[in-house]
């Protein structure tokens, strides 16, 4: 068995591996992928979907943040925010996705929701396009919750792909 064949026989039992032979350029050369699945035929799956709940829904008062979230891999998200209900004089929800610099620790942001004053839902996209893939590895959720006794329930979820 050439070793090539070898190597895809190991991989084909592996879950994330994606192996390739022949080029670039008139080389031999083996690329491991932390992400995604081979199918029956090798071929490497891309798109391996997660979700999860950020913040549950809640009323919730004061400003705050979600715990980190950390993927396996870098990702591309979907972040949703659902806000039910609004009440007080003048309130106001700033939501913001923040992603954390491994080295120093301290939070970026990456995305931001419209200001809310009441019942809305919305999506925000981040990585991935036409000219740039931005990947996450560990983010957050901030809000900032401002008016006169304001209150709002709200959730905020996400899917990433990576």
């Amino acid at each position: 068995m050439a070793a090539g064949d070898l190597i895809r026989q190991i991989a084909a039992g592996l879950r994330g591996v994606w192996v390739q032979g022949g080029s670039p350029p008139n080389e031999s050369y083996v690329e491991v992928v932390t992400i995604g699945d081979l199918d029956p035929s090798g071929a490497l799956q891309r798109g391996l979907n997660m979700e999860g709940t950020i913040l549950a829904s809640a009323a919730r008062t004061t400003s705050g943040q979600s715990a980190d979230i950390t993927l396996s891999n870098g990702s591309m998200l979907a972040v949703y925010l659902d806000v039910t209900a609004a009440s007080g004089t003048s309130p106001t929800l700033d939501v913001t996705v923040k992603a954390k610099d491994p080295a120093s620790g301290k939070y970026f942001t990456i995305g931001s929701f419209a200001q809310k004053t009441g019942a809305a839902s919305e999506a925000v996209f981040i990585g991935g396009g036409a000219d740039v893939e931005f990947a996450v590895r560990t983010f957050r959720v901030e809000y900032v919750i401002g008016g006169t006794s304001p209150s709002f329930t709200f959730s905020v979820g996400y899917s990433a792909t990576v």
